[in-house]
């Protein structure tokens, strides 16, 4: 059979017409349009059918041996489709530059101007809190890849004074119930792989020496302050209180309490927060001051 096809001209053109667009699609694969190829892998299965079963010449092969003929044509094309695709390059991933969310210390609300404070004084602890806020949500800024940073809460501007005759030694922790939610975040600002703030916060350790966060445990001698920013870090593996935090759930239907311990008394005070009186503005000031800008 096969020597009566190599004698045919039919079967000369439809082998050699199968042979140029089999090499015709290897063509287009290489040129990475793997859909023209596939259509031209396509196109050559039709021809070798239509020859077999829509001309005299092909009538005239047994009905089993025109079978087997497209079977192995098929399979055929169908092996040089795979290798094609498999051998596709793989497609350039174009990321777009991302811009991390700023650390957490550029999203704190600024202190305002001209403002009265009115601290609270905890007379059982002798000790002089002023003043302590809802704390806000961030990025510890420990790194410059969100998705590698600790998520943190932080209470800004916030100052403990020793009002009593003995030192303190001051440890604190803020405490989050709500929601089925219950857990206690430590003040120390101790994040993933011990890491802490203020040692390699490259937002605070700068070499003007500014230190923002005020970190526990805090020693105070009498009549000694210590002024800061409390920082929180959230365990990595509470990812239910990281996805809170960052996607702003975190509001008042949880009960925020933060825990001030003295380790040197035994004394302890929670304070549910929002805490403190907020500062009003200074106005009889903040009219001189307008005054005097303007002459």
């Amino acid at each position: 059979m096969l020597e009566k096809m190599i004698g045919n001209p039919v079967a000369n053109w439809t082998f050699g017409i199968l042979i140029t667009l089999a090499l015709s699609s290897l063509a287009a694969a290489g040129m990475n349009t793997l859909l023209v190829a596939r259509l031209l892998l396509l196109l050559a299965v039709m021809v070798v059918a239509a020859v077999l079963f829509a001309t005299e010449q092909g009538r005239k092969i047994s009905l089993t041996s025109r079978g087997a003929i497209l079977l192995t044509v098929t399979i055929a094309c169908i092996g040089i489709e795979r290798w094609e695709a498999s051998n596709q390059p793989a497609p350039v991933k174009q990321d777009r530059p991302r811009i991390p969310k700023p650390p957490l210390i550029l999203a704190m609300p600024p202190e305002q101007l001209f403002t009265i404070r009115r601290p609270v004084l905890l007379k059982e602890q002798g000790l002089l809190v002023d003043y302590i806020r809802f704390p806000v949500g961030g990025f510890a800024g420990f790194t410059r890849d969100n998705d590698q940073d600790d998520v943190m809460l932080g209470i800004p501007t916030v100052t403990l004074k020793n009002l009593s005759d003995n030192p303190m030694r001051l440890t604190w922790a803020l405490n989050i119930k709500g929601e089925g939610l219950v857990v206690s975040l430590p003040g120390n600002g101790r994040g993933r792989w011990e890491r802490q703030l203020n040692r390699n916060d490259f937002m605070s350790n700068r070499p003007d020496g500014l230190r923002w966060w005020l970190l526990s445990p805090a020693d105070l001698a009498e009549g000694k302050n210590a002024r800061g920013w409390l920082g929180f870090v959230v365990p990595r593996e509470n990812e239910r209180l990281r996805s809170m935090i960052l996607s702003g759930d975190f509001d008042d239907r949880f009960r925020v309490t933060l825990k001030i311990s003295d380790g040197l008394s035994g004394h302890q005070t929670e304070l549910a927060l929002p805490f403190g009186n907020k500062p009003v503005p200074n106005e009889p000031l903040r009219k001189q001051i307008r005054e005097m800008s303007q002459n």
